[in-house]
């Protein structure tokens, strides 16, 4: 019930009193509204909801833990990526050994023509070398057996990790395919079938260890979509427990613009009924 003054007690002016503290309230409940106009979020500070603002900041660290870890995903694919462009290029210069040696296993060759296929190969697999050394992951060499036990953080959770491995030794002599196994045998036909051979399996470890990787890109685009769907998630659910309606603001600001200035004129009239009470002493 609102509080009523009697007119002619103007000690207390019971109804100016009133008038002033639904102004104040009013002009308060405006600013606020302004104030969310301004920065477009209905929760500001703590004390507008604590525990709606607790929620949204529990929001916010996860959506942030979200977005570190798909850059992680994204780094971790292009790595290996990097890996399987370089093994592609290593597969490449075995088809070339393999022609080499094939064509050494042919009886119709002279010692010249071995010799040249020998310096041929022998260069071939030193380039095998160079490209595992140029291949780098975060500074780490990947095709030298030494890429392994490579643990990701690919979500917001410890337990949130994705382990690499390529432990296989892609250079020249891990692959079996080093000067004493094929280069240095290539001066008789049967030395030159048996690094047939030998480039074969080479063949063979690297496309297992292509497959490896490509099942690893695999499922890190996998993860990398998931990851992406929960970042947008989460940042929906936050903006829908701090962000503003800006629409539903602009018509409650009005509304009580209004009702402030309804306010405003009230006080000045309560504030001009003591002067009536002196038209009662002329």
């Amino acid at each position: 019930m609102p509080v009523v003054g009697e007119p002619f007690r103007v000690a207390t002016n019971l109804g100016a009193v009133t008038a002033l503290n639904n102004f104040q309230q009013k002009d308060i409940e405006v600013q606020n509204l302004r104030r969310i106009s301004a920065t477009g979020l209905k929760l500001n500070e703590y004390s507008d909801n604590p525990s709606n603002f607790k929620m949204s900041d529990g929001i916010n660290a996860r959506t942030r833990g979200l977005a570190v870890a798909l850059d992680n995903v994204a780094t971790a694919r292009n790595i290996l990526l990097t890996g399987e462009s370089s093994l592609k290029e290593i597969q490449d210069i075995l088809l070339k050994v393999k022609e080499l040696t094939t064509l050494a296993a042919n009886d119709t060759l002279g010692d010249l023509d071995r010799t040249t296929i020998s310096q041929t190969i022998a260069g071939l697999t030193n380039e095998i070398d160079d490209v595992v050394a140029e291949t780098l992951g975060s500074e780490r060499r990947l095709l030298d057996g030494s890429y392994v036990n490579i643990s990701y953080q690919t979500g917001e959770k410890t337990t949130s990790t994705f382990r690499v491995d390529i432990a296989q030794d892609h250079r020249a002599l891990g692959l079996g395919i080093d000067a004493p196994n094929v280069a240095d045998k290539v001066f008789t036909t049967a030395d030159s079938r048996g690094s047939m051979t030998k480039v074969d399996q080479a063949l063979e470890l690297v496309g297992r260890s292509l497959e490896a990787i490509g099942a690893y890109v695999v499922r890190l685009n996998v993860q990398e979509e998931t990851l992406a769907v929960e970042v947008v998630n989460s940042k929906a659910a936050n903006s829908r427990i701090k962000d503003a309606d800006m629409a539903q603001t602009q018509m409650d600001s009005t509304r009580m613009e209004i009702i402030q200035h309804a306010s405003r004129t009230q006080l000045v009239q309560a504030m001009l009924m003591p002067q009536k009470v002196m038209a009662l002493f002329n």
